[in-house]
């Protein structure tokens, strides 16, 4: 028996050999070994691909022949059953002998008709759909972001879910324009209100880009867009009228301070500005400004004057001076802050009933504040008492 260690080996052809240790068996040559060797190695290596072979066919072999699938639905027979019977197709001659026997000749199914598609919705009436607006809103205001008090005192608020503006007369809101549902139309997605020296009402739209004044059957007319469809301004967010008759407005798109003459036409940029919100023009003809969380004046002259700069507001809108001191709204904080000359910024109503307090304006001895959280206008007196104003729903 060979019990000698071996090794790998490689012949000159490049193959594998194994071949004995001649360390182990000094005394026995390898000269004339080689080829048996070889030949050994050879009948093996065919044995075991022979050996694969064989396998590979039995596996293959013994594997029964796959049927296809049956179709859902489809009886299974048996492969010993008998073939069914097909019954013949009566011809024509034999429908009278089936007549005889009282048995009812079969028909061909019936064919579906195609379904009636649904007849269009009918367009609403304009009328109809006014007034089941009124009755959805129960007379409130939706969305309520500004507020001006007209010559008579009367107000008018700028509802921007409405679209369009409410007017409070005899302690009850009443409709006083109503924009449409379409987008680009006038009015559709009003931000502001405000009155100019002659009591007439402008709005301000971000959905048309443009200022709109009211005539006396209460119609709004544009004041930059004229024959286009487009105004000349992206978001009106505020609108501040000069002593002689021109309009300042703050285009929160742009990020400027536009003026447009009092009679319409091509407006003018005042001042870059970044996120332009609120307008003020107090009596000395000094602009305040809300920009950029900032609190902004302007002097007649143009001078710029930081009064209150960021890091104080959260989300500042709009701004009024009240007896030589301003007044801030500031939604996100739900407070009103008050900034005294030469003082620093002071929360001065904070919290409920406010919600979210965005428009200002100033009704004699006391300040209006439009909430459009809480859908309601607030009053504010010197004292810094709140309460919403006691007004009835619109009438149905």
């Amino acid at each position: 028996m060979d019990t000698g260690a071996r090794w790998l080996g490689f012949s000159e052809a490049g193959e594998r050999e194994l071949l004995p240790n001649s360390s182990l068996f000094p005394q026995i040559s390898l000269v004339g070994q080689g080829d048996a060797m070889r030949q050994s190695s050879e009948n093996s290596r065919s044995s075991r691909f022979v050996l694969i072979g064989v396998l590979i066919a039995m596996l293959a072999g013994c594997q029964p022949p796959r049927e296809p699938a049956p179709v859902p639905g489809t009886p299974v027979v048996p492969a010993d059953a008998d073939p069914p019977v097909v019954p013949e197709e009566p011809d024509e001659a034999d429908e009278p002998v089936a007549a005889e026997v009282g048995v009812e000749p079969e028909q061909p199914p019936a064919v579906r008709e195609p379904e009636a598609s649904p007849a269009p919705a009918p367009v609403p009436d304009p009328e109809e759909v006014l007034e089941r607006v009124e009755v959805e809103l129960d007379g409130l205001p939706l969305y309520p972001l500004s507020v001006a008090v007209g010559p008579s005192g009367q107000l008018f608020v700028a509802d921007h879910h409405l679209p369009g503006i409410w007017q409070v007369e005899e302690g009850r809101w009443r409709l006083f324009f109503q924009g449409e549902k379409t987008f680009r139309t006038p009015l559709n997605a009003i931000r502001c209100v405000v009155f100019d020296p002659q009591g007439n009402l402008l709005a301000g739209d971000s959905a048309t880009g443009d200022v709109y004044r009211f005539n006396q059957e209460g119609q709004p007319e544009s004041l930059t867009a004229r024959d286009r469809p487009l105004g000349q301004i992206t978001i009106p967010m505020a609108i501040a009228v000069e002593a002689g008759g021109d309009l300042l407005v703050a285009d929160l798109g742009d990020h400027r301070l536009m003026r447009i003459p009092a009679a319409g036409g091509s407006v003018e940029m005042v001042a870059d500005l970044p996120t332009p919100r609120g307008l003020y023009l107090d009596q000395d003809q000094q602009l305040w400004v809300i920009s950029a969380g900032r609190l902004l004046r302007f002097s007649p002259d143009g001078e710029k004057e930081t009064i209150v700069d960021q890091g104080v507001f959260e989300f500042p809108h709009s701004v009024v001076i009240w007896d030589e001191v301003a007044y801030v709204s500031d939604g996100y904080a739900r407070t009103i802050w008050r900034v005294e000359p030469g003082q620093a910024a002071e929360a001065w109503v904070h919290g409920g009933p406010l919600e979210n307090p965005v428009g200002l304006t100033l009704d004699e001895d006391r300040l209006l504040v439009a909430d459009p959280r809480a859908r309601s206008i607030f009053a504010i007196d010197a004292g810094g008492r709140v309460s919403p104003l006691s007004l009835e729903p619109a009438a149905p």
